[in-house]
């Protein structure tokens, strides 16, 4: 069966494995994108809490700007620039919007996007496609990895061969989704070359997915900047942000796109453009999702409470990861973040063979997506065992 990103249904998935789980305690949910604790409740960020008992509930009820406001955009550089604020400001014009979530995000930047052709690794979230469909934009893939690391050859070579004029580039980084690949400063080098290269020829706009940023090892903008700083002005360049995964808010709505070039007038028509979607999609953000933002970027605990959650996700990451070496279960390569994906020359039907057995998953491009975030430590064990007998019995790995 040929395997398609618009035939998977993520949410339609999990909620049939939260059935199954709530009738037999024993079956493996390893869907959905959410971090739980080893009870298997959400993981609570003791900052989130200090800060939304800090909300004036009078204000959260209240209408707040489209794009969430002077103070939101200001906490929103703080928290993801952190010491090279200055230095960011000092190089870029940098407009934004408060959006829906990270998806929310993508979907702003796919149609705002001058071009048709939006190019994503072909191992992805599956709701890449959706979005682009509903934008109005054609998808094209490039290979995410080869040898283990970042096929930039295979990413020129696809661009080049598409003939198209203007693209956009997404990557999804760091702890890209679903493998949990993050780039190295290198292969961001190397990319931000080609980009360059390509440019004199094409219009290029680069997308940054950094859903996941705060589940890497380091802070991810203050270690990017010098080869942020390499684009040519012609380069579009833009961030995706989703305060869903920082801050274990999900149904918050947290999200933003930023805007990134060294022309003023640029960014002033992006956030012009970005204001008339605003008003025609959601009217008003979320008001409460602004408002924790400007309060959670100022408590102390933050960075314990990250910590702590990067320390839970790498644990279970650590055993999972042994144990496939022993039962030689291949996956790609993995750095840091929610997910981890197990290949498959078959994903679908490895997926429905799971399922008959207890195990939910994802079923992505040339494998299946495993959630490490949402899964025990205690449960780790069975599920390696029975991801060996399903690849037996299915006889597709």
């Amino acid at each position: 069966m040929e395997f398609s990103n618009l035939d998977v249904d993520i949410l339609q998935i999990s909620k049939e494995a939260k059935k199954a789980k709530s009738n037999d305690p024993k079956v493996i949910n390893a869907t959905l994108g959410v971090l739980l604790d080893e009870s298997g409740e959400l993981f609570r960020f003791g900052a989130v809490d200090e800060a939304l008992g800090d909300i004036d509930i009078m204000v959260a009820r209240n209408y707040l700007p489209q794009d969430g406001g002077v103070l939101y955009k200001n906490s929103l550089y703080q928290y993801l620039f952190k010491t090279k604020l200055d230095e960011f400001i000092n190089h870029f014009h940098i407009g934004s919007t408060w959006t829906s979530g990270g998806s929310g995000a993508l979907y702003i930047a796919f149609k705002y996007f001058k071009g048709s052709h939006i190019f994503v690794p072909s191992i992805r979230w599956n709701e890449y496609d959706q979005i682009a469909a509903v934008a109005g934009k054609t998808i094209g893939s490039y290979n995410l990895l080869k040898n283990g690391a970042f096929d930039i050859e295979n990413l020129k070579n696809n661009i080049i061969e598409s003939n198209e004029e203007t693209v956009m580039i997404v990557v999804n980084d760091p702890c890209h989704n679903p493998t949990g690949y993050s780039m190295s400063l290198s292969e961001h080098e190397t990319f931000a070359q080609l980009v360059n290269e390509m440019s004199l020829n094409k219009q290029i706009s680069v997308l940054f997915d950094v859903a996941y940023m705060d589940y890497t090892e380091y802070p991810y903008f203050e270690q990017l900047l010098p080869v942020l700083k390499m684009y040519q002005p012609e380069v579009d360049l833009y961030i995706a942000f989703s305060g869903s995964k920082s801050f274990g808010v999900y149904g918050f709505r947290m999200g933003a796109l930023l805007y990134m070039n060294t022309s003023e007038n640029k960014v002033d028509v992006f956030e012009k453009t970005v204001k008339s979607f605003a008003s025609a999609i959601y009217g008003a953000p979320n008001s409460m999702s602004v408002l924790l933002l400007n309060e959670v970027i100022h408590k102390s605990i933050l960075d314990e409470d990250q910590k702590e959650a990067r320390l839970l996700i790498n644990t279970r990451a650590n055993k999972f990861m042994g144990l496939c070496h022993d039962e030689k279960i291949n996956f790609y390569t993995y750095i840091n973040g929610f997910f981890i994906t197990v290949k498959s020359k078959n994903p679908l039907k490895l997926t429905e063979t799971l399922k008959q057995m207890g195990v939910y998953v994802i079923p992505t491009n040339e494998g299946i997506r495993i959630a490490l975030s949402s899964i025990k430590l205690a449960e780790i064990e069975r599920l390696v065992s029975t991801l060996k007998k399903a690849v037996n019995i299915s006889e597709i790995y």
